[in-house]
């Protein structure tokens, strides 16, 4: 009986002392992030490092040891880690888009497209997927579109 009350004892203090090495889960938080936009994280506790997986999707700017900001550069998903001296351990999944806010797609036929900023007049910009167009306008596509935006 005795051996199996200092086994326990063992056990326990194994567990104790051992759990602090064993690795935990953590857990990301999910942040959205539009192209060419800023979100702010504030941290309760000073930053050590911030690490970014992929900073051609996301930039990350370190504005004091509790302020970090996210900026969106391109479409896709990155990770961004920041760890303190504690040894706590923060983990972000950064999902960056276009923005959507005031823009219309409008279908000009069976393969043209056109997207429109539209704030306050609507004029062109660039389409989802597409690089830069060379020479002008589309074929067939209006050269100006005029409109008043309305919420």
């Amino acid at each position: 009986m005795g051996r199996l009350k200092n086994l326990v004892k063992i056990l326990s203090l194994l567990l104790i002392v051992g759990g602090n090495f064993l690795p935990t889960t953590v857990t990301a938080t999910q942040l959205r992030v539009d192209i060419n936009k800023t979100q702010v994280i504030e941290l309760n506790q000073p930053a050590t490092v911030v690490s970014v997986a992929n900073p051609n999707i996301a930039d990350v700017t370190v504005q004091s040891p509790r302020v970090i900001l996210v900026i969106g550069k391109a479409t896709g998903e990155t990770t961004i880690h920041i760890s303190n001296k504690g040894g706590g351990l923060l983990t972000y999944d950064i999902f960056v888009s276009p923005s959507i806010v005031n823009k219309v797609t409008v279908n000009l036929g069976s393969s043209a497209v056109q997207t429109l900023q539209c704030l306050p007049r609507c004029i062109p910009v660039g389409n989802l997927g597409s690089g830069p167009k060379k020479g002008g306008s589309s074929a067939g596509a209006p050269s100006a579109i005029t409109g008043i935006a309305q919420k």
